[in-house]
């Protein structure tokens, strides 16, 4: 991803801005520093001191490319072909100094930075810089399998299906939401009551469709041999739905896996609202997951 995205880049362009130089010259650039040209000497080498802009390459940004793709030209494991191509690139960069890299470095350029492709880069920077893990003794990297971190693909998972609402559809505004719970105590005793912030909230003047994204291997539960759904997934969800303040609006929920061995399409409803427990298998062509996606929610 991040070498297809140079390549992209650089038929684009890479980022450049103003940098003001200073410099020794025989003749005259830009405005002219007598102090620091007479308290350094330079007239009697028949050379005067010039601060001038120059446009360069954005530095830290390409400082912070040179850097992923140092650490991942150290990384155990990498092909050969794409080490070549890290290579590569590391050449294109040569210029340029090596950036230790921080969360605080990431922040910073991303809060700065406009460009969808230069956003892009950063995040994939970002995601490989979080996944490399340094062996103290041989200074080699050695990059974690991200895939097989139940917790960050359980963020990815989530964060995909809500963004893919938010661009793909435009019937419902998409947002993540607090939900009160809908009960009489006093301002002491409503503190001790846990945080309801649901994944994704889809709602119109008409309906509201509360998505819980849940990322496991397997959408069942044994008991003694039965199959059984997640039951503090389900609890969760109706939970939301109870503690509804708005009683007018029809609003229903989905408990949403992605398909791994098993696939699941199942409706619930009671007086008020409708559970739906489904599946959505990744593993096919966009336009397939677009289209199963879109189906989810009409």
């Amino acid at each position: 991803m991040l070498i297809n995205g140079l390549a992209h880049q650089a038929k684009r362009g890479f980022p450049c801005n103003y940098s003001e130089i200073s410099d020794s010259y025989a003749g005259v650039k830009g405005k002219i520093d007598f102090n620091l040209s007479l308290t350094s000497q330079t007239f009697q080498q028949g050379k005067i001191i010039c601060t001038y802009d120059e446009f360069l390459i954005n530095r830290q940004f390409s400082g912070t490319l040179k850097t992923t793709l140092m650490d991942i030209s150290k990384t155990k494991g990498l092909s050969e072909s794409l080490r070549k191509r890290t290579l590569h690139w590391l050449k294109y960069f040569s210029s340029i100094e090596y950036l230790p890299l921080s969360k605080s470095i990431f922040s910073h350029q991303l809060m700065r930075t406009r460009s969808v492709s230069e956003r892009f880069l950063l995040h994939v920077c970002q995601l490989i810089n979080e996944s490399l893990l340094i062996n103290e003794q041989s200074g080699s990297h050695i990059l974690k399998d991200f895939w097989r971190d139940e917790r960050s693909m359980a963020i990815l998972f989530e964060a995909f299906v809500r963004n893919f609402y938010r661009i793909e559809q435009k019937t419902y505004n998409v947002r993540r939401e607090v939900i009160h719970w809908q009960l009489n105590s006093n301002e002491f005793d409503s503190r001790l009551l846990p945080i309801m912030r649901t994944d994704i909230t889809l709602e119109n003047m008409e309906r509201k469709l509360i998505i819980d994204t849940k990322f496991y291997a397997g959408i069942f539960q044994q008991y003694f041999n039965v199959q059984k759904l997640h039951s503090p997934h389900l609890y969760q969800l109706f939970a939301y739905l109870k503690n509804q303040s708005n009683k007018e609006r029809r609003c229903d929920g989905m408990l949403l896996y992605p398909t791994v061995s098993q696939t699941l399409s199942s409706v619930y409803s009671e007086a008020n609202h409708t559970i739906h427990m489904e599946t959505i298998n990744l593993n096919q062509p966009w336009q397939n997951i677009k289209l199963d996606l879109l189906k989810l929610i009409s």
